[in-house]
């Protein structure tokens, strides 16, 4: 199966739009869920409670490594989805933009008004590219499997070398998301 990266771009729009559908919609659903419960730690995700003791520690290594962890997570199992014919691939996404929303809110609710947020978010929100690149190779992957079950053949060496660059540059991507907002954005606050 040829390459084609037109095809690849139709899939990373898929997996922006799986995430972005999500995300939009629990931001337009704070007014409606959500307010009445407490400013309590039940209610506040357990990586962001995490985040928030490291925060107060100025533990940047703590900081970078749990946000890393977290969002290398996301990733290969949007990746490892594709094996399950997208299906993992399409419920992460879902998830993780719900979850992002989410968390924008338990932040606001804490206290921290819009500017700061934007401000200590832009700087690193690049991650998302990540995550959605990261779903779009699961989507690719789905897509290669019924193409190499439907014409059957075994994937090529360049179907194997893509994924390969790709997973790559996920990686750097998170790292250097995670690096930026442990190092330069928490110093912002």
């Amino acid at each position: 199966m040829a390459f084609n990266k037109y095809k690849f771009i139709h899939f990373f729009i898929i997996s922006a739009i799986l995430w972005c559908i999500p995300f939009f919609f629990r931001l337009y659903l704070i007014n409606d869920i959500g307010v009445s419960s407490a400013n309590n730690a039940e209610s506040t995700p357990k990586i962001l409670n995490q985040l928030f003791i490291a925060h107060a520690e100025n533990n940047r290594l703590e900081i970078f490594t749990l946000i890393f962890k977290n969002n290398l997570k996301s990733c290969v199992f949007n990746i490892l989805g594709g094996v399950m014919l997208s299906l993992g691939t399409i419920v992460n996404l879902i998830m993780n933009g719900f979850i992002t929303a989410d968390i924008f809110y338990t932040v606001y609710r804490n206290g921290m008004g819009i500017n700061q947020i934007l401000k200590h978010t832009l700087p690193h929100c690049f991650e998302v590219i990540g995550i959605w690149l990261s779903g779009a190779l699961g989507i690719y992957i789905a897509f290669s499997l019924f193409v190499f079950l439907k014409n059957n053949s075994l994937p090529t060496i360049s179907f194997y070398r893509f994924v390969g660059k790709q997973i790559v540059f996920v990686i750097i991507i998170i790292a250097l998301s995670a690096f930026i907002e442990a190092f330069i954005s928490t110093k912002l606050t």
